[in-house]
């Protein structure tokens, strides 16, 4: 299987450094969450649906959703798992990318597409997350709702790490993969804040 790698260092309110993204297609993005500084509840900042990952040259992380060539991935331990191939999002207009990018394609990732160590690792830091609003002194709007977010996004997380999250039926096709990427280089690859690689 062809692997991808993006190094990426990525700014966050809550992250510092990079960590590793790693994709059940064997894509590996180094980096961290992004938030919208300006708006703590903003539409844009992680939820139960996904994350969005921002580049340290203020861009968008927007995936590739390569075709898998493999049906198993080998555990190197005697074992192999089944890979799903999950096609690229559905096209149901409810976007909500940051204001400052295009608004024609979902950039956000579902957690699904990751694999299960990224899941884990997820639910750690929207768990920790939840403990941090949790015991903040400000009992005010916006970090209740904060708090609201990031207790959703852990249990949504938590779900997909156990297998009982709802997923839509979307299996990868080349077709489907194609009308992404003539969607994504027509529409958002030209934008100065999206980063976006053609495979």
């Amino acid at each position: 299987m062809k692997k991808y790698i993006f190094l990426i260092f990525l700014l966050s309110t809550f992250t510092v450094g990079a960590a590793s993204f790693e994709f059940k297609d064997g894509t590996i993005v180094k980096g961290a969450i992004y938030y919208d500084s300006k708006n703590i509840v903003s539409v844009s900042n992680p939820t139960p649906k996904g994350i969005f990952i921002k580049t340290l040259d203020n861009k968008i992380y927007v995936h590739h959703y390569p075709l898998m060539n493999k049906a198993y991935r080998d555990n190197r331990d005697g074992t192999y798992t089944p890979v799903t191939s999950m096609g690229p999002p559905l096209d149901d207009g409810n976007y909500d990318n940051p204001s400052f990018m295009p608004n024609c394609a979902p950039a956000r990732i579902n957690f699904f597409y990751f694999s299960k160590k990224t899941q884990k690792e997820l639910y750690v830091n929207f768990f920790n997350l939840t403990r941090h609003y949790a015991t903040s002194s400000d009992k005010g709007f916006a970090n209740t709702t904060a708090l609201l977010d990031a207790k959703q996004t852990a249990l949504s997380i938590h779900a997909h790490i156990k297998g009982t999250a709802y997923i839509p039926k979307n299996p990868n096709t080349l077709a489907k993969r194609k009308k992404w990427q003539d969607k994504v280089g027509g529409e958002l690859a030209f934008s100065e804040h999206v980063s976006w690689q053609k495979d």
